[in-house]
């Protein structure tokens, strides 16, 4: 079956070079949160340890990828993040091939889009989102139907006129399942698993978008 136009990319605090040694690691080091995990998990030293052998690895460094056939793309960054050298780099870069809508907000860490809205410029960074999204929905020529996007006003959740109410549950299993290749690769399982969840009035699920073992070959799936 073919597949739909990919719309939009959407990056919030994009890791962008995961064996980056930029100004900004050191700039920022006791701004950002980002350090503090990645000492404590040890996961960025194993890949530091081998930065001179996968500097150029598209797959560990994305911003030295091409981006001429990528959809337009909206960047957000905080300028406390250790990576803002490397999310800067990569707009440059990226903006010779792709249509990029770059943001920086002041003082924000890592993720700050997590954060609860208002704080470190959260809440202005979703409005910006939802609008970039929404154009982009619009230009290539989708046609207009319910909005994509949960509000929330006060403590109730709202989509278009109605009242959103989250009926979910976390499936954190899926990123593994879901894998086109690999040894926990089991799509049927998972199309068969979000049938089941519909069929109970499921409709939310929350998901995993990346793991790692404590060390090499060992919890692999952790």
């Amino acid at each position: 079956a073919s597949r739909a136009p990919l719309a939009a990319l959407v990056l919030l605090s994009p890791r962008v070079n995961v064996v980056s040694r930029s100004g900004s690691w050191a700039r920022n080091l006791h701004r950002d949160i980002l350090p503090v995990f990645d000492w404590q998990t040890g996961s960025l030293a194993m890949l530091l340890s081998a930065a001179d052998r996968v500097a150029d690895d598209v797959f560990l460094a994305p911003v030295y990828a091409h981006w001429e056939s990528a959809p337009r793309m909206l960047v957000q960054v905080g300028t406390g993040e250790v990576m803002l050298d490397d999310v800067r780099e990569f707009v440059r870069r990226a903006s010779r091939e792709a249509r990029v809508v770059y943001a920086e907000y002041q003082g924000a860490f890592h993720v700050f889009q997590a954060a609860p809205l208002g704080a470190n410029g959260a809440g202005e960074a979703w409005r910006q989102a939802a609008a970039d999204g929404t154009r982009q929905h619009a230009m290539i020529g989708a046609p207009v139907g319910p909005s994509l996007f949960v509000r929330a006003e006060g403590t109730r959740l709202w989509r278009d006129a109605a009242e959103y109410r989250v009926h979910g549950a976390n499936y954190w299993q899926a990123m593994h399942l879901g894998m086109a290749v690999g040894p926990s690769a089991n799509r049927t399982r998972v199309q068969a698993d979000l049938a089941r969840l519909r069929s109970l009035g499921i409709t939310t699920v929350r998901l995993l978008a990346a793991a790692e073992g404590a060390a090499p070959h060992k919890m692999p799936l952790q």
